[in-house]
């Protein structure tokens, strides 16, 4: 990763709410999450060469954002993004808590696998 100062794209997702971001779950077309919602991040990754990418409390489609396998695939292999990927305060603990994707905060393997979260 090139040592230049760069961007920090906040939240890639569609949370249309504030109550309860949390446990939310944004139901998203792939047509307008291409077309409406992915657009100006790929450009920050791929024309911008934003440096880290902040996922969100929100899960899109059932997934939170911060647990998104396929989200991590579009950003690392499609995009070609290289830098570093961080949650929203409270978001990692959310995958388990609010959204109930897995049962145990153990279960917990963000896309970022950053040590203060947990080991990877």
């Amino acid at each position: 990763m090139d040592s230049t100062p760069g961007s920090s794209p906040r939240h890639p997702r569609c949370l249309q709410v504030e109550a309860n971001r949390g446990g939310y779950n944004d139901i998203v077309t792939a047509y307008d999450l291409a077309d409406a919602y992915l657009p100006a991040f790929r450009r920050a990754v791929t024309k911008g060469k934003a440096a880290g990418i902040m996922c969100s409390y929100n899960a899109i489609n059932g997934v939170p954002t911060c647990a998104s396998q396929p989200l991590n695939s579009l950003l690392r292999d499609t995009w070609g993004f290289d830098g570093y990927i961080t949650s929203d305060s409270g978001s990692i603990a959310d995958i388990s808590g609010a959204h109930h994707y897995v049962k145990t905060a153990e279960q917990v393997k963000p896309i970022h696998c950053l040590p203060i979260f947990l080991p990877c």
